[in-house]
């Protein structure tokens, strides 16, 4: 997404006042070196002054579903005969303990959600969507 077709694609977004979740994308960050999805309210760690970004990309939230149960079986027991799952014993309380762990998981990412953008700089926006602005 670089340019006319950021651009595009951008005009599509619907303009939000905040982050969902506090979490934003900046599109060119990865050019720059720098990390690419971050927290708003540290976009100074991000970005100078001079390259802070007129707009950014709202970002989802991903939750981690925890381990299933019937995946770690099939995966510890690859390497073993066709019939092995068969002799498992207890698989319900293996089933019952990992849903109870994985319900105290707090695992989360955040992943740019190119429909909704925060507009930093209404100025250099409108430059930008007008092709003014690189």
């Amino acid at each position: 997404m670089r340019n006319r077709g950021l651009r595009e694609w951008v005009k599509s977004a619907q303009i939000i006042e905040k982050p969902t979740h506090g979490w934003v994308h900046c599109p060119d960050a990865e050019r720059r070196g720098v990390e690419d999805i971050f927290e708003l309210v540290n976009i100074d760690e991000h970005c100078d002054e001079t390259e802070k970004p007129c707009f950014v990309f709202d970002c989802d939230q991903e939750r981690w579903d925890g381990i299933d149960v019937y995946d770690t079986i099939q995966y510890a027991l690859c390497n073993f005969y066709d019939d092995a799952e068969s002799q498992i014993t207890d698989y319900e309380e293996l089933k019952n303990f990992l849903e109870s762990w994985n319900k105290k998981q707090n695992v989360v990412q955040y992943v740019a959600n190119y429909t909704r953008i925060i507009v930093l700089d209404s100025a250099r926006f409108e430059k930008f969507l007008n092709g003014e602005e690189q």
